[in-house]
């Protein structure tokens, strides 16, 4: 029987009741502890004492809240009421309607339809991405807030599923003869009773995007057999009504796409649904891209040990190399082109994610000394081969290889994309010992791929060995020298000095090699405060090299790091242009907004960077940082930790997750660390930047200011971010204004203003 007002469910008082649903009652409740009113799903006595609707309604209280995201609504706690039978989950109270009373209410505006569904397919990322399924999809569990956040709701149905494909899965009978779901939203398979991916909350997701922009169901009859039977048999009427104007042919293909009856021919994950929805806004349905412009996927492995990835990846990267040099192309960056490195994406998909007109994919195959190559020019607007051809050579011939295959490209390309243009112009040159070349690309493979910059500046030193005569392979020793200073592996002088001497050998060679100024540019001002030599350099490397994503990235950074957000934000819009899709650039544009103080935006470029790599080490850190200035530090804490895994317990990210233990009032846990810290720097060398960050979270802030000063002083990286939010508890302190001056710094007038570590 409802509970009437007044009721007490453990610490939760009862305010009155909200609705009904298959998982139980729903009641608003107050929560005196934390002074806030909180929403209570109950379940009755009589329907608590069925074992599997019980073990139903636990699981969906463990699921939702392992899954800590805006758009999915958040669990705070769960329970059992004395009286026998009755269990409870506590979950955020939400202010708004659902998605089903809102359509009843008449159409949605076309304009907000894209927003809606990609806050939905952001939520779907997030719980995919953790291995969970939701399988009930549809109007009634998406609830659309008063302040425009959408979230998905009722988890009741959601399990742990491998969404691999080639692994197995999560069935949707739970017993024989028993269909879990809702009818009409059910994917094909699900009302079959046959294993399910999240390939099904894709057909669900699309079924509702066919109902909101047509105001029609799209599979209904007048039973639920008949419904049944049009979910596996009938195709759901055009949703663009004659002269209407509501649906874009591009947006129609994408809801069909999303209900084809087969699971192979949908979309293979929400995270290429999203690529395919954002590239629709950004590019518009008939426009497509601006100009020529083509993206080069990593060539397949296809050698029988299956360990030329590496060298696959390069041969990528030269063509790519070559090609930027055509005039009038626009090809993709390879941070971005790499991303959809064997996902299984359909080629249309790739194009439309990267708004280019063709695709080049390829494959690669070694035996012995022998070389195979065969390359493919795919047409983005039907997916017809524009071009296509095999080559045959030895390892030797590898240079003349990539120079072939780009000539021929370009006459490819000439008729039907670029006119009466000219083959590429000369490349850079290349090592003149074929090993250094083989060890150059395993720098890169482990500095873009692996992650592991130990084992990329390893790779570089004998690449260097082999030819001292090879720029780029200077660059790579100096980029992992300054990044693994910068974070404490290396001690900060001694990584500056060596990166200095590399680059130094880098420009004697080629002067104008663009990724060698960008680099001096970023040891000026993170090493030396130099910050005008800084932004010269910066300046000429993006006149070198407009397309270089790591020149805008640094020139970002700098542009944060001195307050000039207005420019900086100006750098991040082109860094988004040329480079979309790649990890490491949302999370330098999370870690700009985070340096700004625009935390909410910081959170989610950390947030989405980790959706697309979860082994990224900045990604974490940055959305770590984040939450918490938004009232989410526990999920902001969760993130740090993880961040501890990833990054080998390195001291940079041992200290930030101090101070956020320090700010929780976590004392002997942030103490523990700094212990750690300290035993540490006994063994090898100090980080007094990085280590003040914990004496900042414990309130020691006497102490933490004379880290910084010594920081300065050893030549530490860490002043250079004095005037984030990761020091402005000292910011009150007299010594403070002082040291930004000696760094060269503005004071800081505006900006970050902080809050404290706190999920209320």
């Amino acid at each position: 029987m409802p509970l009437p007002p007044g009721t007490r469910l453990g610490r939760y008082e009862i305010v009155g009741a909200i609705g009904s649903g298959g998982m139980g009652e729903v009641y608003r409740a107050r929560d005196p502890r934390l002074g806030r009113d909180v929403a209570i799903k109950v379940l009755p006595p009589a329907v608590a004492g069925d074992a599997d609707r019980l073990r139903r309604f636990e699981q969906e209280a463990r699921t939702v809240a392992a899954l800590s995201h805006p758009n999915i609504v958040a669990i705070f706690d769960t329970g059992a009421d004395a009286a026998p039978g009755t269990a409870y989950v506590v979950t955020e109270l939400l202010e708004g309607e659902t998605l089903r009373s809102r359509l009843s209410a008449g159409p949605i505006p076309a304009s907000t339809v894209g927003d809606l569904l990609a806050q939905v397919v952001a939520g779907l990322v997030a719980a995919h991405a953790r291995g969970v399924v939701h399988r009930d999809l549809k109007p009634e569990n998406l609830f659309l807030t008063r302040d425009g956040v959408v979230k998905i709701l009722d988890f009741g149905l959601a399990k742990k599923a491998a969404l691999d494909r080639d692994e197995t899965a999560v069935e949707t009978q739970t017993s024989a003869g028993t269909v879990l779901g809702t009818m009409g939203y059910m994917a094909p398979e699900q009302v079959r009773g046959l294993p399910v991916d999240g390939r099904a909350d894709i057909f669900a997701l699309g079924a509702v995007a066919y109902e909101i922009l047509s105001g029609r169901r799209a599979f209904e009859g007048p039973s639920p057999a008949d419904t049944m039977a049009a979910i596996l048999t009938a195709e759901p009427p055009s949703l663009a009504p004659t002269g209407s104007g509501r649906t874009s042919g591009a947006f129609e293909r994408i809801v069909r796409r999303c209900l084809k009856k087969d699971p192979e021919e949908r979309f293979q994950s929400v995270r290429d649904l999203r690529f395919a929805l954002e590239a629709m806004g950004e590019a518009g349905e008939a426009a497509g891209p601006a100009k020529p412009s083509i993206a080069v996927l990593p060539f397949t492995d296809m050698s029988a040990e299956q360990n030329q990835a590496y060298f696959c990846e390069g041969m990528a990267e030269e063509i790519i190399n070559a090609l930027t040099r055509v005039e009038g192309l626009r090809v993709a960056a390879r941070t971005s082109a790499f991303q959809f490195k064997a996902r299984g994406h359909d080629v249309k998909e790739i194009a439309r994610a990267l708004n280019v007109g063709a695709v080049l994919e390829g494959s690669v195959r070694t035996a012995g000394n022998r070389l195979r190559v065969t390359a493919q020019l795919v047409d983005a607007t039907d997916g017809r081969g524009l071009w296509s051809d095999r080559y045959d050579g030895e390892l030797a011939d590898v240079f003349d290889i990539q120079d072939r295959i780009a000539s021929s490209l370009v006459g490819a390309l000439r008729v039907r994309l670029l006119g009466d243009s000219s083959p590429p112009r000369s490349r850079q040159r290349q090592p003149s010992n074929l090993d250094a070349y083989d060890r150059y690309l395993k720098g890169r493979h482990h500095r873009f791929t692996t992650y592991n910059l130990g084992e990329a500046l390893k790779a570089f030193e004998e690449a260097v060995q082999l030819d001292p005569s090879f720029a780029p392979a200077h660059v790579g020793v100096a980029y992992t020298l300054q990044v693994l200073g910068n974070y404490g592996y290396l001690p900060a002088r001694g990584a500056r000095a060596r990166a200095e001497a590399s680059l130094d050998q880098a420009l004697a060679l080629d002067a104008q090699l663009p990724s060698a100024h960008a680099v001096r540019a970023y040891l000026r001002f993170m090493y030396d405060q130099q910050w005008p030599e800084a932004e010269r350099g910066l300046v000429h490397a993006i006149g070198l090299d407009p397309t270089d994503p790591e020149s805008h990235a640094y020139y970002a950074i700098f542009l944060a790091a001195v307050g000039r957000a207005g420019e900086a934000t100006r750098q991040l819009d082109r860094l988004r242009e040329i480079d979309p899709y790649s990890a490491w650039s949302l999370a330098v544009t999370g870690l700009t907004w985070l340096m700004l103080g625009e935390f909410d935006r910081a959170a989610a470029e950390g947030l989405k960077a980790v959706e697309i790599r979860p082994d990224a080490v900045l990604a974490h850190f940055v959305a770590g940082c984040a939450l918490p200035e938004i009232g989410r530090a526990n999920e902001g804490v969760a993130l740090l930790e993880r961040c501890v895994d990833l990054a080998g317990s390195g001291v940079w990210i041992l200290s930030v997750l101090g101070g956020a233990y320090g700010s929780l009032g976590r004392v002997a846990e942030a103490e523990a660390l700094l212990k750690k810290i300290d035993d540490r720097a006994a063994a090898s060398f100090p980080l007094h930047g990085w280590r003040s960050l914990v004496l900042v979270g414990l309130g020691r802030h006497d102490e933490a200011m004379a880290g910084l000063e010594l920081a300065l002083a050893h030549g530490e990286t860490t002043p250079a971010y004095m005037r984030t939010s990761l020091w402005q508890a000292l910011r009150p302190h007299p010594r403070f204004a002082p040291l930004l001056a000696r760094v060269g710094l503005p004071a800081v007038t505006a900006g970050p203003t902080g809050r404290p570590y706190s999920d209320g």
